[in-house]
């Protein structure tokens, strides 16, 4: 009985099925309002066109695209598409009947460039117009891109001084790779020169600079701009701080190749550092003789404690170990210029009189003391003693251990002992 029962089970369940999927046949779903959802059906085709063309997509690519979920499959195949074949305006469309399911791809390539030129340039003015392009090699190519380029392309001659510059259309091709090349072909004709360089209002300008630009040369915005950069600079560093020194304007011929240069030139009042040395009544002047210490652009952003800690580091890096510096004074003289007055005591010159060793050297004595730039031979008071160079002796020291094998050596601090005068 059991076993008959059994044997029921197992017919029914393999007739059910069958009658079931007949009746949808006969009398589908969708007669009685119910409508299948397309995504659960079974992909049955794909087709590809690509810039109006039939497509088909690699075997790598096509296994990716049938190992997709129907139920996002048009976002995946989107993002396989862009990412794996290089394609754009990617529109995905399904079309589906009651026995299949066709989905339809439309796409366009997109192509990536692969080099960029210029004809007619020299190397030089390639590698300027080069990095400031908006198309770049490696990046998908858009015409408008292009276009934007060659205009750029063209304001920057002319601002170097080619104001009859032609840059026409970028030429494209194909290259070998299959990504693009482009290239952008120029005529420079003949540049525009300088003619006559005016400052306004200050005439003084020729006076205090020789030859601040070269008659004859390109009328480059950029390279003058430059050259006025750091002759402000130079008047800066000489203590006119608040100069003002600026192209105004290019006043350029109707035939475009020779232009008059107009200059903006104030040089205005002179700020001086002056010491005075109360030990022996020379006044210096501090921008002038120390320059490598102490600029114009100090004034401008350091106060009066800095500023008397910048003189006082001067002296005693030459061995005034207590040299002592106070100001500054202000003042303005007959000629209206401002002057900081600072005044110095410079003290004793303090020197090295012997170094002496506490423990056993990698080398003999004189040959340490020569490759720690402290030789015996220059004694007598030629080396000037100052502190901020004990931190460089030690170092010295322990890479000599080092250099010898010693690779555990370690070297103290070194200990000042000064003598009964000071010095």
């Amino acid at each position: 009985m059991r076993d008959t029962f059994f044997n029921l089970r197992n017919l029914i369940s393999i007739i059910f099925p069958t009658i079931c999927s007949l009746l949808a046949c006969v009398f589908p779903l969708s007669s009685y309002g119910f409508e299948p959802d397309p995504a659960s059906f079974p992909v049955t085709a794909f087709e590809f066109k690509v810039d109006g063309e039939d497509w088909v997509p690699s075997a790598s690519i096509n296994q990716e695209i049938m190992r997709l979920s129907p139920d996002a499959l048009s976002n995946d195949l989107i993002n396989i598409l862009s990412s794996r074949a290089n394609l754009s305006n990617i529109v995905v469309s399904e079309a589906v009947s009651a026995t299949s399911r066709v989905i339809s791809v439309v796409a366009n390539r997109l192509m990536r460039v692969g080099e960029i030129g210029f004809r007619g340039l020299l190397p030089s003015q390639v590698q300027q117009l080069r990095m400031s392009l908006r198309v770049k090699v490696g990046v998908p190519w858009v015409p408008d891109e292009s276009e934007r380029d060659r205009q750029s392309i063209r304001e920057k001659l002319i601002g170097r001084g080619y104001l009859s510059a032609v840059v026409a259309p970028a030429e494209i091709s194909m290259g070998l790779s299959g990504e693009l090349r482009v290239i952008y072909p120029i005529e420079l004709n003949a540049p525009c020169r300088i003619s006559e360089v005016v400052a306004e209002p200050d005439v003084g300008f020729f006076d205090y600079f020789s030859t601040p630009l070269e008659l004859g040369s390109l009328c480059d915005r950029v390279a003058i701009e430059e050259i006025l950069e750091r002759q402000k600079a130079s008047l800066l560093a000489d203590g006119f701080l608040n100069a003002e020194l600026s192209m105004l304007r290019l006043i350029v011929s109707e035939d475009k190749l020779s232009g008059r240069v107009i200059i903006k030139y104030l040089r205005g009042p002179r700020t001086r550092l002056e010491l005075v040395n109360r030990q022996t009544g020379v006044v210096s002047d501090i921008f002038s003789e120390y320059r490598d210490s102490v600029s114009a652009f100090d004034v401008l952003t350091f106060s009066d404690d800095e500023l008397r800690s910048l003189v006082r580091r001067i002296f005693v890096k030459r061995g005034y170990a207590t040299a002592q510096v106070t100001g500054p004074s202000r003042l303005t003289d007959v000629n209206g210029d401002s002057v900081f007055r600072f005044f110095l005591q410079t003290g004793p010159l303090v020197t090295i009189s012997s170094v002496d060793f506490s423990d056993d050297l990698p080398l003999n004595q004189k040959n340490v003391l020569e490759l720690m730039e402290l030789s015996p031979g220059v004694f007598s008071g030629a080396i000037p003693f100052v502190e901020e160079e004990l931190p460089r002796y030690r170092s010295r020291l322990l890479e000599l251990f080092y250099e010898e094998g010693y690779a555990d050596a370690s070297v103290a601090d070194p200990v000042v002992t000064y003598s009964s005068d000071g010095r």
